[in-house]
């Protein structure tokens, strides 16, 4: 994965869906394709990606200035790691991929965690996303635990039964 540790801005290349000439009396406008992304069920101790698309509705250049991390979670923009320094500027029409990686706990339970795009929008200027499921145990042992030990003289071996000077 690619990192942008130490970069000021980060130089992306978004994907336009529409060319739209940036308006200097315009207004930018964030949005996403979804708010909250389901993981469902999901194992313990797993490594489980979560993709947002966030587009520039608006006539004026949107600057992401900053993204907040979220409980561990790996956040991307485009595949490269964000920083707390990472900024991007996508021009009216354009999108950028944002994902949040998140390694699950290596206990059961819900999950449920946020992130926000800080932004210049002036309606939505913190733009909050956020990840979801259950982390499931799908291999139980009953008993959690099991000890064993050799009877002296049991073991299989000769050495067993000697001592062992110390």
């Amino acid at each position: 994965m690619k990192t942008a540790a130490h970069l000021d801005t980060v130089v992306l290349e978004p994907v336009t869906l529409e060319t739209v000439d940036a308006d200097p009396n315009g207004t930018p406008k964030i949005s996403s394709d979804k708010m909250v992304y389901d993981f469902g069920q999901i194992g313990v101790m797993t490594k489980n990606t979560a993709t947002f698309e966030i587009v520039n509705e608006g006539t004026a250049e949107l600057l992401i200035k900053q993204i907040s991390k979220c409980c561990g979670a790996i956040i991307t923009i485009n595949d490269i790691e964000v920083t707390e320094e990472t900024t991007l500027t996508l021009l009216p029409g354009q999108l950028a991929e944002v994902k949040a990686i998140y390694q699950a706990p290596s206990s059961a339970g819900k999950l449920s965690k946020q992130f926000s795009i800080l932004s210049n929008d002036p309606v939505t200027p913190a733009l909050t996303l956020a990840i979801k499921g259950e982390v499931k145990v799908w291999v139980v042992c009953d008993p959690e635990q099991i000890s064993l030990s050799l009877r002296e003289g049991k073991c299989g071996f000769s050495l067993c039964d000697r001592q062992i000077p110390g």
